[in-house]
């Protein structure tokens, strides 16, 4: 089987002397789609500030397209073709969406960005909005938007962190279109960091459970859903 795109192991990571993460290892195939799923407070968000060298203290392997990325700050991560939408979306409440998507292109590789056009091609309830302010967005035109922002930088990798949270069912169905979307044009890589296991499940090829900072299961969807479990152990609240 080929190298992952994205490798990790024997990850341990900190916030000052709170040890979050142990021993963790996971890993996500190019073009494929792992669903990292677990309870609230189980490490999701924090591996993934460990892929991204943000805010967190890490030991142990990160490895990316083959390349360790300990020594490699966070923006360069980001022009090596990793990008994450955050779990806040991050959306700058005084720009416009086309300012907020036009942030993107400083993420993308040297003549790489995406053109704006393209973007509103693909997601086309973005373009009566482009000239609407951040701050006049609903929360799934602000996840939506994230995504697109994302996307303007042609990612690798895209981390999505929560994506559904605090959004109506109707929005989150048109996330899960937007994925695959993004799926089926440019065959882009994701790693979907869920609590909301439904959706997650719907849209994933393999599946990782975090639990209490470890690696509790890791398989295909399939797998997963032979074993039920696994749901009643780790994500029943």
């Amino acid at each position: 089987m080929a190298e992952p795109l994205l490798a990790l192991s024997d990850v341990h990571a900190y916030y000052g002397s709170a040890h979050v993460l142990f021993d963790l290892a996971l890993h996500v195939h190019a073009g494929s789609l792992l669903a990292l799923v677990g309870r609230n407070g189980a490490g999701k968000t924090t591996t993934a500030r460990t892929i991204l060298g943000a805010g967190v203290r890490s030991t142990g392997s990160v490895r990316f397209d083959g390349v360790e990325l300990a020594r490699i700050p966070t923006p360069l991560r980001a022009r090596r073709g990793i990008q994450l939408v955050p779990e806040d979306r991050r959306i700058y409440a005084g720009l416009t969406v086309r300012e907020n998507l036009l942030l993107g292109r400083h993420a993308a590789a040297d003549g790489g960005a995406l053109p704006l056009e393209r973007v509103t091609s693909l997601f086309p309830m973005l373009e009566p909005l482009m000239a609407r302010g951040g701050r006049e967005l609903s929360g799934g035109e602000q996840q939506l938007v994230a995504v697109a922002r994302a996307l303007v930088a042609r990612p690798r990798l895209l981390i999505l962190d929560e994506p559904t949270e605090g959004l109506a069912p109707v929005i989150v169905e048109q996330v899960g279109e937007a994925v695959r979307l993004l799926r089926a044009e440019f065959g882009t890589t994701v790693l979907l960091i869920e609590q909301n296991a439904a959706f997650a499940l719907d849209l994933a090829d393999h599946v990782a459970v975090i639990d209490q900072g470890r690696i509790a299961f890791s398989g295909t969807r399939d797998a997963f859903l032979g074993d039920p479990t696994l749901t009643e152990r780790f994500l029943t609240i």
